[in-house]
């Protein structure tokens, strides 16, 4: 099994093994313009690589790899993306950092956008799975490619990481003054519908936790946040919801909320 393989074998069933953290910000400026960013450590998948991996991971294990990609990079070959998506997708980043043998692993995306309602659009991509990290990460390693001469993995569709699925059950209303971010009843039936699911959730009903912080930054100071779990800055420009992600198949509503400034 080629390592590039156990990474994101390992990073698919990291929810079912042990506890993760996923930090989310978005920070908007006066003018509607501004910057989503997502931070992922998967340090821990480290040890987990080396268990499925054997001799195939002892001879990798003193690879290092410390690597920025800009996503325009990747958007002329993407298949799965609109033309719309990809001009979304063209500025952002994604830098990966990872050293076996001092377990780190580290992945990070940034989302540049020049407009609220850009947005908006952003955030129903990333709820669509088209942005997030699975989806990223697997064209960033070859996807279905494979190049003569390089390391590259054959990954299929039952392979790819769930994580993008648990956050695609959303509505996304984005305009200047309000975020909302609500349930889509249609989509939460489907997720918990889905076979693959199935263990994910026997992972939440043993206790296992995903911590999902979400932060906002916002030009002007709150005047509502209605979900419970919020959290405001004394200068009240500043919003943080932190909750467990694997809270979404029994407790999804935690995960909605309205902000208004």
């Amino acid at each position: 099994m080629r390592i590039l393989k156990l990474m994101v074998v390992a990073f698919a069933t990291v929810c079912l093994t042990s506890c993760l953290e996923i930090n989310e910000s978005v920070e908007i400026k006066e003018n509607g313009s501004g910057q989503m960013t997502s931070s992922l450590d998967m340090s821990q998948l480290i040890d987990m690589m080396q268990a499925m991996g054997g001799e195939e991971f002892e001879k990798k294990k003193d690879e290092k790899l410390d690597s920025t990609i800009f996503l325009k990079d990747l958007v002329d070959t993407a298949k799965n993306l609109t033309a719309e998506q990809k001009s979304l997708m063209r500025n952002g980043k994604m830098h990966i950092k990872m050293n076996f043998e001092e377990k780190v692993f580290k992945l990070d995306m940034n989302y540049p956008f020049t407009s609220l309602e850009n947005l908006q659009k952003l955030n129903a991509a990333m709820s669509d799975g088209k942005l997030g990290f699975g989806t990223l990460m697997k064209d960033a390693m070859g996807g279905n490619k494979q190049q003569p001469g390089l390391d590259q993995p054959n990954i299929s569709d039952s392979e790819t990481p769930e994580m993008d699925q648990l956050m695609g059950i959303f509505d996304y209303n984005v305009s200047n003054g309000l975020i909302k971010k609500s349930v889509n009843p249609e989509k939460l039936k489907k997720l918990l519908d889905n076979p693959k699911m199935a263990e994910m959730q026997q992972g939440a009903d043993m206790g296992i936790e995903v911590l999902y912080n979400v932060t906002y930054k916002l030009p002007r100071p709150v005047k509502k946040v209605d979900n419970p779990k919020a959290k405001i800055s004394e200068d009240k420009k500043t919003v943080t919801i932190r909750t467990n992600l694997m809270d979404i198949f029994t407790k999804s509503d935690q995960f909605a909320y309205t902000i208004e400034y």
